[in-house]
């Protein structure tokens, strides 16, 4: 039994009690010698009284939230072992513990970066900033440290512990901020990773000047796993550039925790979506864009046949390429028919000649045009006057 393990427990941030009575049994199991706990399934289900099928359930959702690993492994006679189960961010809390009976110093980051993921400081608990409980519609305390029990406007002047500043500039069009010397180190090692680093330098880097990460976990590894979890999602640069503002806004001390960022993430991308109304030449452009792709294709004709509004990533899809929508040299567009630009001025051309868009459209013709695209704020303009005047 490791005492260290309980406590380190204790302090996850895990609001589900069937899973924190999980993590309870497995801290009870597991050796400081090898940092991982090796009873099976049903040795968690007799201890925690809970069928063998939730305790699965709550080791994978555990799993995917970043708090456990599990290994599984075979003897020598090739027989499965019990998976060894470790917890994320429990080794470096050990040698923080061990570190701080003996008297050495965990808080500083002049030894480098193996200094960078120690585990940080005892639990408090103070009046002021909070977090969003995660299980209801109260809040809980957000610990800070003393010295941290600054206004934010002070942060951002001063960083954290007081420590000098860094400056990072990211390679993604987001300007200089100013980042305390602790958390820039963790921002190297980050970067010394070479892996999705238009996450770091465009969502972590700059949240990092005025935002820390949870109490009570190394930093750099559980960084690596926020990373991983933003680049899962496969986020573009505009994605990142809203979960930034709405991070930011959000949140007053800690970054959110890996679980919660598909939520933000969601929230971002749906932010920047363009609603699209029937009639609109973007609408059809966009359709007809959609429809190439059989995974969506079903969905769009159902969206053609019902007239339904559709949300799109931006005003207009990607351009057709050549030749298929080439320019001419006079400086006119061809266009060819099928295309999303066919699409949008066939649309356009439905309300001002139908009997030419008709003509067009069965004939499968090409279209001549100055622009690629058909002006969509004219286009969005009538269509208001339209519904005003059906």
């Amino acid at each position: 039994m490791s005492i260290e393990a309980i406590t380190f427990v204790k302090q996850l941030d895990v609001d589900n009690p069937t899973s924190r009575l999980l993590l309870m049994v497995i801290g009870e199991n597991t050796f400081n010698d090898s940092l991982v706990c090796r009873v099976g399934q049903a040795v968690l289900s007799g201890e925690t009284r809970v069928p063998m099928r939730t305790i699965r359930d709550h080791l994978r959702r555990l799993r995917r939230d970043g708090v456990i690993t599990i290994e599984r492994s075979k003897d020598a006679n090739g027989q499965m072992q019990p998976a060894a189960i470790g917890l994320v961010g429990f080794g470096e809390f050990l040698v923080a513990i061990r570190q701080r009976r003996k008297g050495v110093s965990t808080g500083s980051t002049s030894q480098g970066g193996a200094d960078a993921d120690a585990a940080p400081s005892q639990r408090r608990t103070v009046a002021g900033p909070y977090k969003e409980s995660r299980t209801s519609n109260s809040r809980t305390l957000s610990p800070l440290p003393p010295e941290q029990a600054e206004p934010p406007e002070a942060r951002e002047s001063q960083g954290q512990d007081g420590d000098k500043q860094g400056t990072r500039t990211g390679t993604t069009g987001v300007k200089p901020v100013e980042i305390p010397a602790e958390r820039q180190a963790w921002i190297e090692a980050l970067t010394a990773d070479g892996i999705a680093l238009d996450v770091v330098d465009a969502l972590i880097a700059p949240l990092l000047a005025t935002l820390t990460v949870p109490r009570d976990v190394a930093p750099v590894a559980w960084l690596r796993v926020w990373r991983d979890a933003v680049a899962a999602a496969k986020p573009n640069a505009a994605v990142l550039a809203k979960a930034r503002e709405v991070i930011a806004v959000d949140r007053v001390r800690d970054l959110p925790w890996p679980r919660d960022l598909a939520k933000v993430l969601d929230a971002a991308h749906a932010a920047l979506l363009v609603t699209l109304q029937p009639g609109d030449p973007r609408w059809a452009a966009w359709l007809a864009h959609d429809r190439a792709d059989p995974a969506k294709a079903a969905f769009v004709r159902t969206v053609e046949r019902n007239r339904w509004a559709y949300q799109a990533d931006a005003d207009w899809p990607p351009e057709t390429p050549s030749p298929a929508v080439d320019r001419m040299p006079l400086g006119t567009w061809s266009i060819a028919w099928g295309t999303p630009e066919s699409a949008a001025w066939l649309c356009v051309l439905r309300r001002s000649d139908p009997n030419q868009a008709q003509s067009l459209d069965l004939g499968k013709q090409s279209l001549t045009r100055q622009t690629r695209w058909p002006d969509s704020a004219a286009a969005g303009g009538q269509l208001k006057r339209e519904e005003k005047n059906p």
